[in-house]
């Protein structure tokens, strides 16, 4: 299994926009693990909920996933077989966070869907 760490902010003031490079034909091959912050500072993730929204290349279709959370880390499943249906780029991924009513997002990262060869 491929696992990819990296941190978001949901205060979505970043400089630089994180990329996860993910390949059609894989098979629940990347785990996404996300540190997240508010202002800098580890957001406490207990209680909540998370979910990683991607909105595919197209722009017609979305991945949205349930995930798990420890402390101030939110840690998803990416499966291929729907994430990577579209081969392309996406600008528009992040984490929504939930607690009770309260939803509250990321900064986007960048999706990068590699073709696969034994397509």
């Amino acid at each position: 299994m491929n696992t990819q760490t990296m941190a978001l902010d949901v205060s979505k003031r970043a400089a630089i926009m994180p990329v996860v490079v993910i390949r059609q034909g894989d098979k629940s091959g990347t785990k996404l693990e996300v540190s997240v912050y508010d202002n800098g500072e580890a957001l406490d993730l207990t209680g909540c909920s998370a979910a990683l929204c991607v909105l595919l290349p197209s722009g017609d279709d979305n991945y949205i996933v349930s995930g798990t959370v420890d402390d101030s880390t939110a840690s998803f499943t990416i499966d291929e077989t729907y994430a990577a249906e579209q081969v392309g780029v996406t600008n528009i991924a992040y984490v929504e966070i939930t607690e009770g009513q309260t939803i509250c997002s990321t900064q986007s990262f960048r999706l990068v869907i590699e073709r696969g060869a034994r397509l």
